[in-house]
């Protein structure tokens, strides 16, 4: 058998809170249920209000269905790289420029948000719930567990450290 590099080792992963992924889509197929209901049981006199009212309802089940869908995978981190369990990357840690989990950054609710030095492969990626890539930033969270996410935000940030100490040259 073959013996696993240590890079390819599972040192963290953070897995959907299945009490925010159901809340998450209870909202938003609620909305949708009521958009549509509105638009069934009392119509609006013009038509494009009535088109609008429809189309952001059949919009937002649109949304649950991939919240429910996208929020159904771990995410694994590894000395390398975060990625789902289906194997996406999210970003190489090679790539990382710093990561923020403060109280004032723009991080999804229990998460974090990590700055790239460049943008990665792909572009823009969004698994609603779950993590978005845009640019030089990924953020993570949403629907995951929140102490999960400060374990692997900080495991990271202690990859990291490591990594700029090994940089350094000796005295």
């Amino acid at each position: 058998m073959a013996k696993k590099r240590a890079q390819d080792d599972i040192i963290g992963y953070i897995a959907p809170n299945i009490a925010r992924r159901g809340f998450a889509v209870l909202c938003l197929g609620g909305l949708s249920f009521l958009l549509i209901m509105i638009a069934a049981t009392n119509p609006p006199q013009h038509l494009f209000w009535l088109l609008v009212l429809i189309v952001f309802g059949i919009a937002a089940l649109v949304v649950a269905y991939k919240l429910w869908e996208a929020s159904s995978r771990k995410l694994i981190l590894t000395q390398e790289y975060l990625r789902e369990e289906n194997g996406r990357i999210l970003f190489h840690i090679d790539n990382v420029d710093n990561v923020d989990r403060g109280f004032f950054a723009m991080k999804p609710a229990g998460g974090f948000v990590v700055f790239l030095h460049k943008p990665e492969e792909g572009g823009r990626v969004y698994a609603p719930g779950l993590w978005r890539r845009w640019g030089r930033s990924v953020s993570v969270g949403g629907v995951t567990s929140p102490g999960e996410a400060k374990a692997v935000a900080d495991l990271i940030k202690i990859i990291l450290a490591e990594r700029d100490l090994g940089a350094k040259p000796k005295n």
